[in-house]
C-alpha cells in the first residue's frame, strides 16, 4: 500500500503537467514547446529502452513456447514498443522545425508586446489653465 502512494501521486503529477501543457500548445507558449520536447525525448529513450530489453530477455521464455508462438510475440512486441517510439520521434522533428519555431516564437513576441503596451502607462500633454 505505502509503495503505491508515491506512483499514484507521481502519475497524477504527470497527468496535471500534461494538461497544463496541452493548454500551453493551444496558447502557443514557448516553454510548452520545450515540454513538448523535453517529453518526446524521454518517451523516445525509454520506448528504445523497452525495446532493446524485451528483445534481450525475450529469449528466457518458458521451454513448452513453440518457435511460432514465439515470434509472433516478438512481432507484437516490437509494434507496441515502436508506436510511441515513432511518436516521440514525430513530435521531436515536428517541434523542431523553422516553422513550428517560428509559429511559438511569434505568439511570445506578440504577447510580449501586449503586456508592453498595456502596462506602459498613457502620456498626455498637460494642459495650463489660462
Amino acid at each position: 500500500m505505502y509503495a503505491v502512494v508515491p506512483g499514484l501521486v507521481m502519475e497524477a503529477g504527470m497527468a496535471v503537467l500534461g494538461i497544463f501543457t496541452s493548454i500551453g500548445l493551444l496558447r502557443l507558449r514557448r516553454w510548452a514547446r520545450y515540454s513538448t520536447l523535453v517529453f518526446a525525448g524521454i518517451l523516445v529513450f525509454i520506448g528504445i529502452l523497452l525495446l532493446a530489453l524485451a528483445m534481450a530477455f525475450f529469449h528466457f521464455a518458458p521451454q513448452g513456447v513453440s518457435a511460432q508462438a514465439r515470434v509472433t510475440t516478438q512481432a507484437i512486441l516490437c509494434v507496441i514498443f515502436l508506436i510511441p517510439i515513432g511518436i516521440g520521434t514525430w513530435w521531436l522533428w515536428m517541434f523542431n522545425t523553422a516553422k513550428v519555431k517560428a509559429q511559438f516564437a511569434g505568439a511570445a513576441t506578440e504577447q510580449s508586446l501586449a503586456a508592453a503596451s498595456t502596462a506602459l502607462p498613457v502620456v498626455r500633454p498637460l494642459k495650463f489653465a489660462r
